[in-house]
């Protein structure tokens, strides 16, 4: 997939920030343009007219999925769910199908999803994914894109045993 000015959109109900904060922060480092918006970052109406090769990370919550009408991310992804807005949703059900939204009617056509495969409800964003013809990258113990095999804790981070397309690889990680 060549996309000239993608935009990611990351959903769940734990890990948004934090995903959306490292992704922004490894595209930056890899050299790339990279805003960062949403509930961190900019507001998606404060943000700079994308540059050539400009990268858009986006922590959407279930509010923007359910709402946001004119965005088509490029790339979606899916963390997790758990009990969270339900004064707004008032079932685990509606939440869920706020964020399922962001997969069914949202991300791009030709665009691809990233699903965390050990969610209760990873199977259904996947069903979705698929339903629809995204590609879709799944990853965690379950994935099959990516599959983690071990996550060790270290004295300095973590050690993760990974398969990735049946080659496995060992990643040391500073982060704990």
């Amino acid at each position: 997939m060549s996309i000239k000015h993608p935009v990611i959109a990351i959903t769940g109900s734990n890990g948004k920030s934090t995903t959306t904060a490292l992704l922004t922060h490894v595209l930056a480092e890899a050299g790339r343009p990279v805003q960062m918006a949403g509930n961190i970052g900019r507001g998606v109406l404060d943000l700079d007219p994308a540059s050539d090769a400009m990268v858009v990370v986006m922590e959407l919550s279930s509010y923007q999925t359910d709402l946001a009408r004119a965005l088509q991310p490029d790339i979606a992804v899916f963390l997790n769910l758990s009990p969270d807005h339900l004064d707004r949703h008032g079932t685990m059900e509606a939440y869920f199908a706020a964020k399922l939204r962001l997969f069914t009617e949202v991300v791009d056509q030709g665009g691809a999803a990233v699903v965390w495969a050990d969610d209760p409800k990873s199977a259904e964003v996947i069903a979705a994914v698929r339903s629809r013809g995204v590609q879709l990258l799944s990853v965690g113990s379950n994935g099959e894109s990516i599959r983690l095999l071990e996550r060790t804790p270290t004295a300095l981070g973590q050690s993760l045993k990974i398969e990735i397309e049946g080659k496995r690889r060992e990643l040391k990680l500073p982060l704990i």
